[in-house]
Parts: structure tokens; sequence; C-alpha cells
């Protein structure tokens, strides 16, 4: 769980590490953490997305528009500078991964792990749990901690002055709109092309990875496209395997 303090804190830090799937970059007391990888704005290596990263922060520090909308990819991109007291988190529309937040005394904390958060706040939220019980899991930004939210796909928030405001910045609707989406056949199109795309970055990202799938209709159809991927790439002697 990180916590960003509010312009009450003296002195205002955030730590944080890089692994497999996070890119981190850090310029004085500003930071930029993405998580995921950015598409369609050049090359998807680990080089290329760390100074995609260290632009985004730039522009992020002289509060230009960082047009997130028209990011592809699958990412949650987080922006935050000490001085003055900005933290931005955006996910796009298929981020891949969770991100909690709720407002306390010492500032914005935050987690891709609800239950860190809902132990700095164990107070369950009565309203989310028929929902849960039903359902198995609970709806929009409501979780299962009181007090403690989920940010949606396509939502950014951003944490100023004390202040918290989150607001949709992508839709589903946008991405059919910029591919000009009209036809189901075109639908089909444009998801045969994108799952071509997605497979080729993450074997070259990732050598000799396979696929650790369900066996279903949705995991046949994404390992028939990395195999495609892997042996477009050259890497003809290592091919993923589905498992069941």
């Amino acid at each position: 769980m990180m916590t960003w303090p509010g312009t009450g804190q003296a002195n205002a830090s955030l730590v944080i590490h890089s692994g497999q799937e996070l890119l981190t970059f850090a310029r004085g007391d500003a930071y930029a953490l993405l998580r995921g990888y950015i598409a369609g704005q050049g090359e998807t290596d680990w080089q290329s997305q760390q100074c995609l990263l260290e632009q985004l922060l730039t522009r992020f520090i002289s509060q230009q528009d960082l047009q997130l909308a028209a990011m592809k990819g699958s990412f949650t991109l987080l922006l935050a500078t000490a001085n003055p007291t900005r933290l931005m988190i955006f996910q796009n529309v298929v981020g891949n991964t969770f991100t909690y937040y709720r407002s306390s005394p010492d500032g914005l904390q935050f987690s891709n792990q609800l239950a860190e958060l809902g132990k700095a706040n164990p107070v369950l939220n009565q309203q989310a749990l028929p929902a849960y019980f039903i359902y198995r899991f609970s709806p929009g930004r409501e979780t299962l901690f009181q007090g403690v939210h989920r940010l949606l796909p396509g939502e950014q928030l951003l944490y100023e002055d004390d202040e918290l405001r989150v607001e949709t910045r992508q839709t589903y609707a946008d991405l059919a709109s910029a591919n000009q989406i009209t036809r189901i056949p075109d639908a089909i199109e444009s998801v045969e092309s994108a799952m071509s795309e997605i497979s080729r970055d993450q074997v070259n990202r990732y050598p000799g990875a396979s696929g650790l799938l369900s066996g279903g209709v949705d995991s046949s159809y994404i390992q028939a496209h990395w195999n495609l991927a892997w042996q477009v790439s050259g890497k003809t002697n290592q091919i993923g395997r589905a498992h069941v």
C-alpha cells in the first residue's frame, strides 16, 4: 500500500519498486509508474516504454495535456509531484489490474490489493454485501470496505490540494469510434488485428514464456494468436502450451 501525503505534510515521498510488469522513474521529487504497456506511440520494448514514461512525467510536471484517451495498450499510469503536491492515476479501458483507494488524514492511500486497504480501515460496507453474496463481485466503484473505492477502467484519479477528483477519460465507445467500427465484420476484424498486435508485443517482451490457460474457447483463441506470433517472431523452437 502507498500513501501520498496531503499538503499538510512537510515532506512528501513515494517509494515504488520495479518488477517484470512495473516500470518506474523518478526525477527529484517527481515520480512515475507504469504497470502494463502503452502501445500506438512507438515501440513497446522496455527501453522505449521507459522513454515514454519520462516524457509523460515531464508533461505532467508542466501540467500539459497528456491525451490519455488517445493512448492504446493495457496499462495503469501513475504520475506524481511533491511540490506542488499532485498525484494522478489513470487506468485505460483495457487495463488488467485493479487500483483501490481511500482518503485518510495522512493523504490518499492506494494499492492494487484490496486487503491492504481493508486492514487500514476494517469496516465492512453493508450496502455492497448483498451484491457480493449474489454475484461474488461488488459492482462499480464500491468495495467490501467502507470508504475504499475501486478505480474503474477508463477513469482518472487526481489528488491535488487535499482534494480528490475522479472522472471518466476513456470509454469503450471512444475505442469503437476511433477505429470506425460500425458493422459486426469490422468489429471481428478489429479484434483479430488487436489480438495479433498484442500477441506479437508480448512474445517480444517475454521470450521463453508459455501460456497457462483454462482450455476454454477464449483461451484457445488467445493461444492460437500466441502461437502465430511466436512463429512470426522467429522463435519457432519454443511454442507456447495451453494447460487444461
